[in-house]
């Protein structure tokens, strides 16, 4: 299958509340990649007339809705074809994600086999089409699921410190399956402790990635 090679410099986006980097020629890059700690949350915004929950951001002396950092470079020429990632560690919300029981026997899944691609696919190059849909090649990758809390620990967050790892030591693999593995690692081995009013409490936590990639992405070091 044809996917993404990544090798040259990326884009970054540094300043959040204006986004300079929209501006910018990107003919000579490969992707755009945006990464973003903060606090953040659900805020009903106005959009077009109508009031809709958006997720946010909080910067030092604004609120930003992460639609906004998206729509802004939805149109941008340079970059129409090339992946749009954005790897964000805010709370969505603050309900709090409780342990579900789990009834397997604690061993790992079957391997699915892999679809076999037939020849004549995996070999077909890449043309990019006259017509795109409205985001194309965007990738938003959060720490959490909509409406819960995103948390902490001394040491950082478990999801950046997994991606991190992810994109250090599995190169090999591209950057969904990646981001399946950082989603096992944080659901499977991080799990929170709560000091409330009513006693300790469990808390697990789930990443949330939404692709519209059409094709794979390799990140190389």
């Amino acid at each position: 299958m044809h996917g993404y090679e990544s090798n040259k410099s990326l884009s970054c986006c540094v300043n959040v509340s204006s986004v300079p980097v929209a501006k910018e020629d990107h003919s000579q890059k490969d992707c755009f990649v945006c990464v973003i700690l903060s606090h953040g949350g659900q805020n009903e915004l106005t959009d077009e007339g109508e009031r809709r929950v958006c997720d946010v951001i909080m910067c030092r002396n604004d609120i930003i809705a992460v639609r906004e950092l998206v729509d802004c470079l939805k149109d941008e020429k340079t970059l129409v074809d090339k992946p749009k990632l954005f790897f964000i560690q805010t709370c969505r919300g603050t309900s709090l994600p409780a342990t579900v029981e789990s009834h397997g026997d604690g061993r790992p899944p079957k391997t699915v086999e892999p679809a076999r691609w037939k020849e004549e696919e995996r070999n077909l190059a890449y043309k990019l089409p006259a017509d795109l849909p409205v985001y194309p090649e965007f990738l938003l990758a959060w720490s959490t699921v909509p409406g819960y809390y995103a948390f902490r620990h001394a040491d950082g967050s478990p999801f950046i410190e997994y991606l991190c790892e992810g994109l250090r030591q599995r190169t090999e693999h591209d950057l969904l399956t990646i981001l399946t593995w950082v989603q096992n690692q944080v659901a499977i081995k991080y799990t929170a402790t709560l000091d409330l009013e009513n006693g300790l409490r469990r808390c697990k936590q789930m990443p949330w990635v939404a692709s519209m990639l059409t094709r794979n992405v390799h990140l190389q070091q």
